[in-house]
């Protein structure tokens, strides 16, 4: 049996070493069968897990560990791999076949319980890993592959909740790299990359769990906020400056533009309110853009 490269003989080859006489068999019932023989016949049974310690011992014996290499016993094998060793105290041979058979019990008992509980611990396993899997096949349809944020199409679906809930106060920041486009033109797919997800990155860290955060286009996030404190957008805001203005790199010099909006009463949606904050965001970027010093800051890696 097989899934894949999850192979159940190599799983049970692997994991039989682990197991005790006490996880594969009711004692109770073992010793009851010795306690007969030994009743019937006065023979001492001495049972003892594979190297040799005592699980059970009937008659009178004054020791707990037997060394199986000098003193082997009858062996108990399943799988091709011993599990137990059965010491006599003396030879009758009446007693043979009642000894035999508990052996044969023990080595059936012992395979089928084993083999029960790998199949319930590999299914268990199994259904984990699809889990695991389906978990993950949701996340690719809900999450941006370069970021981490969520798709502009699983966000749209997420504030929609969030006004049909009807829910406010609501805090919409939005969030777009200057200049991404310069990085791409004089460096390639694999900074300008590296700048949007170095920035989603500042978004993450900066956010509280609640917080609604998308990649609604290139270069562009939308943030949300259910129900802020006061002034938190806003303190976001400058977490998130500050993560980019401590940020050294000889090529990247992240540099973002904010617009801050409001949803204040359940008439209001935050599809209107996205549409504030990025006109917002404008106004902040051309201010951003003609700071002293950031032509210079922005090509810093051309030199």
């Amino acid at each position: 049996m097989s899934y894949g490269n999850y192979s159940f003989d190599a799983k049970i080859k692997e994991s039989i070493r682990g197991y005790h006489l006490k996880d594969l068999y009711d004692l109770s019932v073992i010793e009851f069968m010795m306690r007969d023989i030994y009743n019937r016949y006065n023979v001492g049974l001495f049972l003892t897990e594979r190297h040799g310690e005592c699980t059970l011992k009937v008659g009178d014996w004054d020791m707990d560990f037997i060394d199986p290499e000098e003193v082997p016993g009858i062996r108990v094998r399943f799988r091709n791999r011993t599990m137990a060793h059965l010491h006599m105290d003396r030879d009758v041979e009446e007693s043979i076949p009642a000894i035999n058979n508990l052996v044969t019990l023990m080595e059936n008992w012992g395979e089928k319980s084993f083999l029960a509980k790998e199949l319930s611990s590999y299914k268990g396993e199994l259904e984990h890993r699809l889990r695991v899997e389906s978990v993950r096949e949701e996340d690719r349809d809900k999450l941006d592959v370069l970021t981490g944020t969520f798709t502009k199409a699983y966000f749209e679906s997420r504030i929609k909740v969030i006004d049909r809930a009807g829910i406010a106060p609501v805090a919409v920041v939005q969030a777009n790299i200057n200049d991404c486009k310069f990085y791409y033109d004089h460096f390639g797919d694999d900074e300008s990359d590296r700048l949007i997800k170095i920035v989603a990155d500042f978004l993450l860290e900066a956010a509280k769990p609640e917080y609604v955060i998308g990649r609604c286009d290139g270069d562009v996030f939308n943030i949300v906020i259910p129900m802020p404190e006061p002034l938190e957008a806003e303190q976001y805001v400058t977490t998130v400056r500050n993560l980019a203005d401590k940020f050294e790199d000889s090529i990247l010099t992240p540099s973002i533009a904010f617009g801050v909006a409001f949803k204040e009463n359940v008439e209001e949606t935050i599809s209107e309110k996205i549409s504030e904050a990025e006109y917002e965001m404008f106004i902040n970027k051309l201010d951003m853009k003609n700071a002293p010093g950031y032509r210079e800051k922005l090509e810093k890696g051309l030199k």
